[in-house]
């Protein structure tokens, strides 16, 4: 029987699959699919998951997230903080991935994300009391993994060719998600949610909160909310908390 983590990574490569036949992108960028490449702290990542956790959902990978760890709303100190040894390791006959300026390898390298940097301590405080009987930051992340679950709603990286990140609603229009796009995209949250049972569903930005509320109205009654993204754009990650905090503490 497969865990709760293989499960994720398979619906997940389901989606990477329908994604590399129809494809949503134009000759102007690349296509990646960080599940594939960092299968293994994938897998050890989301190993951390508990039913009935409180499922964040995104909207698609970034360069320097996803696109370097394959797990949402991370970086690769976070992933280190968790999964320890358990980072990807790359077959020696395997070569990095370059796209414009920006390399991806398996989890090598020490930058961080902004989204990750903000999201991840505000869940560690948002548990309270639970986070704070652990010694160190590693093991705080790690309770915190077991009772949130971050995805994104599409897993797909998209690329311009200077390395770029292209985001699911480009206004430029190098990536377009057609109604077939969106309609698996859907199928993939509930099957999400059908794996995990979570407790409430918190979309992250405008964007997820849509495809959120068009995959689960009339497939379940689980409480979803609506979140302020914690990218920069958002102001200040003081601003920025102030707004998550009382979200993450429902």
């Amino acid at each position: 029987m497969l865990s709760v983590a293989a499960k994720i990574w398979e619906v997940t490569e389901e989606v990477c699959a329908f994604f590399d036949v129809h494809r949503a992108h134009n000759h102007e960028c690349r296509v990646l699919f960080p599940s594939r490449y960092c299968k293994r702290q994938f897998i050890e990542f989301y190993d951390r998951s508990l039913r009935n956790s409180i499922l964040i959902v995104g909207m698609n990978p970034g360069p320097h997230g996803m696109g370097q760890t394959g797990c949402a709303f991370t970086d690769i100190p976070i992933v280190r903080a968790i999964i320890g040894n358990a980072v990807e390791t790359k077959p020696a006959e395997q070569s990095p991935i370059s796209v414009g300026r920006w390399t991806f390898d398996r989890g090598k390298g020490n930058r961080t994300e902004e989204s990750a940097s903000r999201l991840w301590p505000a869940c560690v405080d948002a548990l309270g009391q639970f986070a704070s009987i652990c010694k160190a930051d590693s093991d705080a992340y790690a309770v915190t993994a077991r009772h949130f679950t971050m995805i994104n709603a599409c897993p797909v990286l998209w690329l311009a060719l200077n390395g770029t990140n292209v985001s699911a609603e480009d206004k430029q229009k190098r990536v377009v998600l057609e109604t077939e796009h969106l309609a698996r995209l859907h199928l993939y949250l509930q099957q999400i949610h059908d794996i995990l049972k979570p407790s409430i569903i918190v979309g992250v930005g405008n964007w997820a909160d849509k495809q959120c509320h068009a995959a689960f109205l009339g497939h379940t009654k689980t409480p979803r909310i609506k979140m302020l993204h914690p990218s920069p754009i958002a102001g200040s990650p003081e601003k920025w908390r102030a707004a998550a905090m009382p979200v993450l503490h429902r």
